[in-house]
């Protein structure tokens, strides 16, 4: 089985190239600069000290980019 996962792992492989358009009539994915994102929410965790419960809600975020 190992064999076999392995295999169809390593047939999948494609090349693949990037290069700028010549026009918007060329073929291919027109793709533009990427934008930021920002990605906000809250995690709140839960720890006991000494029988007593601290619950805490922090703010977080992650900022990424998409095209």
């Amino acid at each position: 089985m190992r064999r076999v996962m392995i295999f169809l792992l390593l047939s999948g492989c494609a090349d693949f190239t990037v290069r700028r358009a010549e026009g918007p009539d060329a073929p291919g994915i027109h793709f533009f600069l990427p934008k930021p994102y920002v990605l906000f929410w809250w995690e709140r965790t839960v720890t006991v000290k000494s029988g007593v419960v601290i619950d805490t809600v922090v703010p977080k975020f992650e900022v990424f980019y998409l095209p």
